[in-house]
């Protein structure tokens, strides 16, 4: 099931990429039944030996978070991540997060705690991220999107029609 979707989200991140004149920054690096998760390549930052990249965890449905004021919930769309990765080492950590809503009135929530580092396993999220900010290697079975909006909107469309 995880496959088919991987593989319909990636036919229909082909359009935008098609139509760009650049390669793409957003890749498809992990697939849930929860959410789809893009890396955004242009977003790698070096410091010293170690890379900082921005992943982002589009949500299939609307996260629920308790309002900061006043009653109720806020629904947000997405998490964005600043992750770190000791190329080295093998090992990532998060150093930011913030969350964004639907709607411009629903308050972004932001974390810039360092956790603790965490050692990447083959054959997951983390190791495609490895590869693409440390080598500056894409995954060769991932259509990039040069536009967030329009990957996230993709994911919608595919998440519709597979229901």
């Amino acid at each position: 099931m995880v496959r088919l979707l991987l593989a319909v989200l990636l036919g229909a991140l082909v359009w935008p990429s098609v139509s760009a004149a650049q390669a793409g920054s957003y890749y498809l690096v992990g697939l849930t039944e929860h959410s789809a998760w893009l890396a955004d390549r242009d977003s790698i930052r070096w410091g010293g030996a170690n890379p900082t990249i921005t992943v982002h965890q589009i949500y299939r449905t609307p996260s629920p978070i308790l309002r900061e004021y006043g009653s109720g919930y806020d629904l947000y769309q997405r998490a964005e991540y600043r992750i770190e990765i000791d190329c080295a080492g093998r090992r990532t950590r998060d150093v930011g997060f913030t969350m964004h809503g639907f709607t411009a009135s629903v308050r972004p929530i932001r974390m810039s705690d360092q956790e603790p580092w965490e050692p990447i396993e083959e054959s997951t999220l983390f190791s495609d991220l490895h590869d693409i900010a440390c080598s500056n290697r894409v995954p060769s079975d991932r259509t990039p999107s040069n536009d967030l909006q329009i990957s996230i909107v993709a994911y919608y469309q595919t998440m519709n029609e597979e229901e």
